[in-house]
């Protein structure tokens, strides 16, 4: 198949894909786009960047990304300021709901406006600041979602829709137009990348859509089968794959259009798939051992046992904790894991790195080097990198000890009101701890929690801010 060809079945296939969404969809707003379009760029290329304004080729490296953060892009800032303005313009509009939303996200508010005074003592101010107004994006976006007549439903939609546009579009890329879609390394090494900038950002795409669509599937056509402990990964797979089929089973019973959307979103959920295993270098260890711990907690979640106590997952989670630790110290459960991902103790030479950034940041240990502030002089030429490849360790270089107790404190919130919202909305607590575990797991070796543009960034304040309690006349639920 041609190129023309590709793109033409491409779109066809996208705007197919759109149309099942849309019967689907039930109490969305239009205002949706608006983070949908936000969400759409961090999982892949700034609106420069698809311009490609600079007339260069892209994907580019760590270290041309850093300096283009440093120049800034006109066109971005432009496209940034018109989206800060209408998300502010529909949060105002909203009015009560809004107020709901910044009462019961008081750790994420704080954690966020901390992480903009930093700017203040960052080597490059203006620099710093311009970033953290990026960052800012990522509430203001994901509190547009929170302040929707169904939250539930409009996240639905907007990972739908992405799904349908950038996977499909990713394989196109990579297929027929590699000048755009593949990397290759100075040692001669293909990477795939489809729609993002480098690899990980591709890999993130597809394991955060690839659990969306096995988490979606199951939680909507799933729920009329109680799991037990026998069914397991096997029991799900006959429930997606042999309840279409079944005349009898009221979901399908009236309509065949479901069965062509739950395909339609299996062929999305194989393409993600082949995206995310990659051959070779081009796949990614911790996305796959993302989505491998967000399906076992999915499976657990189908368990009678674990289904009726899930609002105790703190004791859930302590005894998970001393199961690993149990098995680390018999087994060394971390290194058989690591290297069974194809990477080897050091995570892919990152250890020595972590070291040498450890001893950099306990220069200033309390406050940090301000947002961003690390990467900017200097030490911008470390490795040729632009971030820490871990989370943690970024937030404590941009924060220091203050950013990790804030920090901390959000965890906490998010835990509490994953434990709430098991009591009124079981599969959105469900899907809220799966995702929380994914990106808490994903950081160990990537820098996510706070970054400028980053799906997993966004995707960690949606999950923040998820809290089936703050919305009206909602009653807790009788869980079998």
């Amino acid at each position: 198949m041609g190129s023309t060809v590709a793109i033409v079945v491409l779109f066809a296939f996208i705007l197919f894909g759109f149309a099942i969404e849309a019967q689907r969809r039930k109490v969305v707003t239009n205002a949706v786009w608006l983070p949908l379009f936000w969400m759409g760029i961090c999982a892949s290329r700034s609106v420069g960047q698809w311009l490609n304004i600079s007339g260069r080729n892209i994907p580019v490296s760590e270290a041309e990304m850093a300096e283009a953060n440093l120049r800034g892009s006109p066109v971005d800032q432009i496209v940034l300021s018109i989206a800060m303005v209408l998300g502010i313009i529909i949060l105002f509009r909203r009015g009560k709901s809004l107020v709901r939303v910044f009462k019961n996200n008081k750790a994420l508010l704080a954690f966020t406006i901390y992480l903009g005074i930093t700017v203040l003592w960052s080597d490059i101010s203006e620099v710093s600041f311009r970033g953290w107004v990026k960052f800012t994006c990522n509430f203001v976006m994901a509190a547009v979602l929170m302040t929707e007549p169904e939250p539930l439903e409009s996240i639905r939609s907007v990972f739908r829709r992405l799904a349908y546009l950038l996977i499909p579009l990713s394989v196109i890329l990579v297929k027929y137009f590699p000048q755009m879609g593949v990397l290759y390394t100075h040692q001669g090494v293909k990477l795939m990348t489809g729609v993002a900038v480098m690899k990980n950002g591709l890999a993130h795409l597809c394991f955060v859509i690839s659990f969306f669509l096995v988490w979606d599937m199951i939680s909507t056509w799933g729920r009329k089968i109680e799991m037990k402990f026998s069914g397991g990964l096997f029991g799900i797979m006959i429930v997606l794959l042999v309840s279409p089929l079944c005349k009898r089973n009221p979901v399908y019973s009236s309509s065949v259009p479901k069965f062509i959307s739950i395909l339609y979103d299996m062929i999305i959920l194989m393409m993600s798939l082949w995206l995310l295993l990659g051959r070779g270098h081009s796949t990614s260890a911790a996305s796959k051992g993302s989505l491998i711990v967000g399906i076992v907690i999915l499976i657990g979640s189908r368990i009678s046992i674990i289904k009726r106590n899930f609002g105790r997952v703190g004791v859930l989670v302590l005894l998970a904790t001393c199961l690993f630790l149990v098995l680390e110290f018999s087994f060394g459960i971390i290194e058989l894991t690591v290297t069974g991902l194809g990477r080897d103790m050091t995570f892919t030479e990152r250890v020595p790195l972590w070291n040498i950034l450890v001893g950099l940041g306990q220069r200033k240990p309390y406050f940090g080097y301000g947002y961003n502030g690390f990467w900017i002089g200097d030490r911008s030429s470390i490795e040729g990198l632009s971030q820490a490849h871990s989370g943690y360790l970024e937030l404590f270089l941009q924060g220091g000890w203050v950013a990790i107790i804030l920090f901390g404190g959000l965890l906490v919130s998010v835990f509490r009101k994953i434990q709430r919202n098991s009591l009124f909305h079981y599969e959105n607590a469900v899907f809220q701890l799966c995702f929380f575990a994914m990106i808490l797991l994903a950081n160990v070796t990537e820098s996510a929690f706070a970054s400028e543009r980053e799906l997993l960034t966004f995707v960690f304040y949606i999950i923040a801010m998820n809290d089936s309690t703050s919305r009206e006349n909602v009653r807790p639920l009788a869980l079998n």
